[in-house]
């Protein structure tokens, strides 16, 4: 009897295996096709508005006799503006291109003015306030400096100024009167803002001066220093996926190279990015440079940080044009260090781009040990500056950080502040100061 139930379960094992093998053998798995971009690098972040990066850097409260601005852009009154400004409606567009002076320029009463390092070219100004019939009472080439808002009548109106060519367009904002005066323009002394007064420039020979606001007594401002690690860093590899359109020969871990485009990383913390095509035609009525570049960038999440339009430079289909911006911290823009916090874009034949360059790292925790240092007020700043370039090379002055990298016990990155001057060559330059009473810390 034990016998036949040994024979029993052995035949059946027998079948099992057999079947088994069976469908091992004819099975085919119900596969579908990889996609291809499923397995690459879709990008490296998150995506932005455009709105995001062009913003002004201060706002200048005038109110009776004092003029105050902000220390930078980070603080929640600029944005709470800047957001109605954006997404108010606006109407009854008027344009002024009849300006000769100031007083043809800022109103007799008082008014906030929100100040552009790069300037807004007509064109984005279209996207942000979404009525581009009446911007085309300009030319979409002209770039609006400085935005004045202020009361007439039981109306508040938007100034858009343009310093070259000299005009302004303006417009009624669907703003509360209430909320503009008491929330807004009588909020000129909270906390993040310092007495100012004005210097005049008028760079390529403007007759319209344009006026710099400099503090009338020393202010302080942050030293602030991140520490960063691995998690911090941006693979090269992922631009191999994102940026090239052929196929890449990895030449050492520095160098990429493709038919036409080529990459080079720099010990790990900078990359450049080359791409030699050349199109068939030059495309008629392309977009503006800035869209451009912030849409390429944007594409891939490249603003791993919160960067800052800061400038442009737009010419004729035959040269190249290029857009720069800077990693701001805490409202603050990065103005030295190289280019190490600069995301650059260069577009060529006004359709292609020909050149990426961008920092391969995100800023990591905040170190608490972060300290004030005092710069000094602008009179002192204004001499020094005057002493080494002329009033019509003079494009703006103001304070920017300056970037340090360090790798000791922890690897860190350092916001160190100092006064930048920008020269009309479009270059920021560290102004160098002396103090016989003492010396400025973080100052050459």
């Amino acid at each position: 009897m034990t016998e036949r139930i040994k024979s029993l379960v052995l035949i059946v094992l027998i079948a099992t295996s057999l079947i088994l093998t069976w469908q091992l053998w004819t099975y085919q798995p119900n596969l579908e096709e990889l996609d291809e971009a499923s397995s690459t690098t879709e990008s490296i972040g998150d995506t932005i508005q455009l709105e995001d990066v062009v913003l002004p850097s201060n706002l200048m409260y005038s109110v009776g006799d004092e003029k105050r601005m902000t220390y930078g852009n980070a603080d929640d009154l600029t944005e709470e503006v800047v957001d109605d400004l954006y997404n108010l409606d606006l109407w009854n567009f008027v344009l002024v291109d009849e300006v000769y002076d100031q007083e043809d320029v800022y109103p007799g009463q008082d008014y906030i003015e929100l100040i552009y390092p790069a300037g807004i070219p007509a064109e984005l100004l279209q996207s942000f306030v979404g009525r581009e019939e009446e911007l085309d009472l300009v030319d979409l080439s002209t770039e609006f400096d400085r935005i004045l808002l202020f009361a007439s009548g039981d109306e508040v109106v938007a100034r858009f100024v343009s310093f070259q060519p000299q005009l302004y367009l303006e417009a009624y904002v669907d703003l509360n009167m209430n909320v503009f005066i008491n929330d807004y323009l009588l909020s000129n002394h909270h906390e993040d803002t310092f007495s100012v007064y004005s210097e005049m420039v008028a760079p390529h020979g403007s007759r319209l001066e344009k006026p710099i606001y400099l503090p009338v007594e020393q202010v302080d401002f942050m030293r602030r220093s991140y520490e960063i690690d691995g998690s911090n860093y941006i693979s090269a590899s992922a631009f191999e996926e994102l940026l090239f359109e052929d196929e890449t020969i990895q030449v050492d871990r520095e160098n990429y190279i493709a038919s036409s485009e080529q990459m080079s990383v720099t010990n790990n913390l900078f990359m450049e990015y080359i791409n030699a095509t050349s199109p068939a035609s030059v495309r008629e009525n392309p977009e503006h440079v800035t869209l451009q570049a912030f849409n390429y960038v944007n594409s891939h999440g490249g603003f791993t940080d919160k960067y800052q339009l800061y400038r442009f430079t737009t010419n004729n289909p035959s040269l190249d044009e290029a857009v720069r911006f800077h990693l701001v911290e805490n409202g603050v823009p990065v103005l030295g260090s190289g280019n190490h916090g600069v995301i650059e874009v260069t577009r060529s034949h006004q359709q292609v781009i020909s050149n990426y360059t961008r920092p391969l790292y995100t800023l990591g925790t905040d170190v608490e040990f972060s300290a004030s240092e005092t710069l000094p007020e602008g009179e002192v700043v204004w001499d020094a500056v005057t002493e080494d370039y002329d009033v019509d090379e003079i494009v703006d002055v103001r304070i920017g950080y300056d970037m340090s990298h360090e790798q000791e016990v922890t690897e860190l990155i350092t916001f160190t502040p100092a006064w930048y001057v920008q020269t009309t060559t479009g270059a920021w330059h560290r102004v160098e100061l002396f103090q016989s009473e003492g010396d400025y810390n973080g100052l050459e």
